[in-house]
């Protein structure tokens, strides 16, 4: 298996089961982090405890031994709430033929929702096919 390439990340959507808001609908989006990149989604204002995404992101994978750490946070006026996290090994999103999960996303220790993740795996140095 390489263990460098691309890996082309939707994040679809989310089904959260904690909600940091009293009397409001959450703001959700969610942060991506790999060992040396960064991601953001859009922040769904309004969208509350399934918010919908459909964000792709290009991940360029140096080691499939990484984690991928995804939070999901609901934007407030002057800071975010953290829903929920979760780590990923990167060896578990970068499988030929792609892979279409949910992950469980927890906050303190307890399970606070899923996240809905497709992802489409590019192998470094990997040559488009032929029309022999």
């Amino acid at each position: 298996m390489a263990t460098t390439g691309r890996l082309r990340l939707t994040i679809i959507e989310a089904k959260l089961t904690r909600d940091t808001e009293m009397f409001s609908k959450m703001d959700p989006y969610c942060k991506i982090r790999t060992r040396d990149q960064t991601f953001k989604t859009k922040v769904l204002q309004g969208a509350g405890k399934l918010p919908k995404w459909n964000e792709t992101i290009d991940i360029d994978v140096k080691y499939v031994g990484d984690d991928l750490n995804i939070e999901v946070l609901d934007e407030d006026v002057t800071t975010s709430d953290l829903v929920g996290s979760t780590n990923i090994k990167l060896s578990g999103l970068c499988m030929n033929g792609g892979m279409d999960e949910w992950y469980d996303i927890q906050y303190k220790g307890k399970k606070s929702g899923a996240i809905h993740l497709k992802g489409d795996w590019k192998p470094a140095g990997q040559q488009p096919p032929s029309n022999v």
